[in-house]
């Protein structure tokens, strides 16, 4: 069995673009990953780059949390 845990390190952005304030351009994160049978621990380090946002599809990243981010 494996526990895995999500973890955002970085994000990076614009203050403008588009008309849009505060922007994600890219997430940078890691995924732990815990064999829970043998004990090993795995690191999957990965940036994310996002789209042009919407103001259909919008949030500002000051209003974002982890929560929000990773789903």
């Amino acid at each position: 069995m494996y526990n895995y845990r999500w973890i955002i390190e970085r994000i990076d952005g614009f203050p403008e673009k588009n008309g849009l304030q505060n922007v994600i351009a890219t997430v940078s994160w890691e995924l732990e990953i815990r064999d829970t049978e043998d004990h090993s621990i795995h690191y999957i380090r990965e940036s994310t780059e996002l789209g042009n946002p919407t103001p259909e599809n919008f949030v500002d990243y000051l209003e974002l949390s982890q929560d929000d981010i990773l789903n």
